[in-house]
């Protein structure tokens, strides 16, 4: 049952935020002076060249503001408190929002076909004011306003994709590659005539090789925006097709037309070229066989795709680490959205892509959080949530006593079969205690999820569904290499869900790289951009100093694989076992997204699962795929 309510009787609600307003007065003058007095390593050249006088009597006149505003409201505070505090008893452990867009969801009918939904997990570190300040983080509403805009951007913006022919087996075995690049000019930056016709059109026969620059428009565009008119390039050389796409017709003759056409087809080939460059894994030594067509996206100048063949028999990924959140996401997992008011506007910005969000999760009592901070978890999807339900940890210690972490469970539908049958997924979204050293309270609260798991599985499943994946996510604290970590990593929670970035017990693919940041060196000027950390995660000499190390021992002698930089404690984990017998599961991509520079110390994670019927090869194991 959804709550769009924090009461079972609406009246409460009103009192609630009524006593919460005579409240809050008192709450952020507390937070503020405190605030104060935390420095972060964050640069500010206008105060930085402020004489130290002028910045102590900044101090001297702000804190006073503050304590009169606290000693003012304190009394009404204190009555608005013993109101407060019995409310909590009747809360519910959540709030939903629904708010509809116009973007359309890829509503999944033929499970005879695959589907892919995409996944995102961000430690969003947006707390209170002075807690953030203690991360070497400050601006808690600042930061949540451009996380939210740097989502919701990539996900709404045009992005492009380019499409290059390659010929066909029979095609390969007829003529080799450089007779390939003579008839195909513009694809080929081997031959020295090629290069020359790139800049013109092909002379000999009049032919013009076929490239196509497609800028994808977002799914959920209006008919309308579909059905634009088509307006020609050129009268016969030319056209814009209804997808967007610029293509050049090889077989009709150029006339006075054609200088503007060449102006066209030298930019294409510059773009394209200049985008390729980038990629290092494009090998144009190698003409793909199939298929027919090889579809490069463009995501960023920066984009490193790298493809690595995963535990699970055959299966292959693409992992990458890249600059911007790919435009194709369909759920967002986040943890510590600690402070409500943060919460309440993250949930206004994701609502510009996601009609779906649950936050303000939570259980307040003593024992779960000490009735100060809620779980800091939120949930925001494209598709319908069916269900949802929150369960506390109760053994948290030190700082994490002090909010109320655990796990949010949430059950999804993402289409319905031809027969009537709804075809769901869930997804589990937790935050486990932080601080090295309690890793035995880690470990009895990953025996809570796996039995909460299976708990609110039972509860839910119906038999006339079609259930089509199944994922854990969030911040575990622990890594899956470090020799302290070895009884966490050797949880049964992993022998129950895959996770793609490990090859095996203790050890991670070589391709990944840690998702915890060191919180003094998260404004440098090598990391302050999401360029700059793009390159730094692929820097396996100087990551380590700015992401925090693995702590493992050598074990028979192997050293070919760096450790430096690759403390991973953000996971995105998925079980094939509880799915429909006909269905199974495939990581298709797995990135690590570097678009948050600044404005939080972890790494977002980002995965492409692909469903589809068992025994069908998924698109990202087929061998000639970027």
């Amino acid at each position: 049952m959804l709550h769009l309510n924090r009461f079972r009787i609406p009246c409460l609600s009103y009192v609630y935020s009524g006593v919460w307003y005579m409240m809050f007065p008192s709450y952020w003058a507390l937070n503020m002076i405190v605030a104060v007095f935390i420095r972060t390593t964050v640069r500010n050249p206008s105060r930085h060249e402020q004489p130290c006088y002028e910045q102590f009597l900044y101090l001297l006149l702000i804190v006073p503001v503050y304590g009169v505003i606290l000693l003012i409201s304190a009394p009404v505070a204190l009555v608005a408190l013993l109101i407060w505090i019995p409310l909590q008893f009747f809360r519910r452990p959540y709030l939903y929002s629904y708010r509809t867009n116009k973007h359309n969801t890829a509503w999944w009918t033929n499970i005879q076909q695959r589907h892919s939904i995409s996944l995102a997990t961000i430690n969003a570190c947006l707390m209170p004011e002075a807690i953030s300040k203690l991360n070497n983080l400050k601006n808690s509403k600042t930061r949540c306003v451009r996380m939210g805009k740097c989502i919701v951007s990539c996900q709404t913006r045009q992005h492009i994709q380019i499409f290059v022919e390659s010929p066909s087996e029979l095609d390969q075995e007829q003529q080799s590659w450089e007779g390939w690049c003579r008839k195909n000019p513009t694809v080929s930056g081997n031959d020295p005539d090629s290069r020359k016709s790139s800049d013109t059109p092909a002379e000999s026969n009049g032919d013009v090789g076929q490239v196509a620059i497609q800028i994808c428009k977002d799914s959920s565009s209006t008919d309308s925006e579909t059905e634009a008119e088509n307006k020609p390039l050129t009268e016969k050389t030319s056209s814009v097709g209804s997808n967007g796409s610029i293509g050049f017709d090889s077989n009709k003759p150029q006339d006075a037309t054609a200088p503007r056409t060449a102006e066209i087809y030298s930019k294409a080939n510059q773009a394209f070229a200049g985008t390729v460059n980038n990629v290092k894994t494009f090998n144009f030594g190698t003409v793909p066989s199939s298929p027919k067509q090889t579809s490069l996206e463009v995501n960023s100048l920066d984009t490193h795709l790298n493809r690595h063949k995963l535990n699970a028999g055959d299966d292959w990924c693409t992992s990458s680490v890249i600059s911007h959140f790919p435009p194709d996401l369909d759920f967002i997992c986040c943890q510590e959205v600690f402070d409500y008011r943060i919460a309440k506007l993250l949930t206004d910005k994701l609502h510009e892509w996601f009609e779906h969000v649950v936050y303000d999760v939570g259980i307040w009592s003593w024992k779960s959080n000490h009735l100060l901070l809620n779980s800091g978890l939120v949930f925001a999807s494209r598709y319908p949530i069916l269900d949802c339900d929150f369960k506390a940890f109760n053994n948290c210690v030190k700082e994490d006593s002090l909010a109320c972490k655990g796990l949010l469970m949430v059950k999804v539908q993402i289409g319905e079969s031809e027969d009537g049958k709804r075809i769901v997924g869930y997804i589990n979204n937790t935050h486990l205690q932080s601080l090295p050293a309690y890793g035995g309270i880690r470990v009895t609260q990953m025996n809570s999820i796996l039995d909460w798991c299976n708990g609110f599985f039972d509860e839910t499943r119906n038999c006339d569904e079609i259930i089509s994946f199944y994922v854990l996510c969030g911040d575990f604290n622990f890594d899956t290499m470090s020799t302290c970590d070895s009884n966490q990593h050797n949880h049964d929670l992993f022998k129950h869900f895959i996770d793609p970035c490990r090859n095996r017990t203790g050890h991670d693919h070589e391709w990944t790289v840690g998702t915890e940041m060191i919180q003094r060196g998260l404004y440098d000027d090598d990391v302050s951009t999401p360029d700059g950390l793009h390159r730094i995660l692929l820097d396996d000499d100087i990551r380590g100093s700015y992401i925090e190390d693995v702590e493992m021992d050598n074990v028979d002698g192997d050293e070919s694989n760096s450790n430096t930089g690759r403390r991973r404690i953000d996971y995105i984990m998925y079980n094939n076992s509880r799915l429909t017998d006909s269905i199974v599961c495939n990581v298709e991509e797995y990135n690590f997204v570097t678009q948050l520079a600044t404005l939080t110390d972890h790494i977002p994670v980002r995965m492409k699962l692909s469903m589809g019927p068992l025994g069908e090869e998924s698109p990202a194991s087929d061998e000639s795929c970027v």
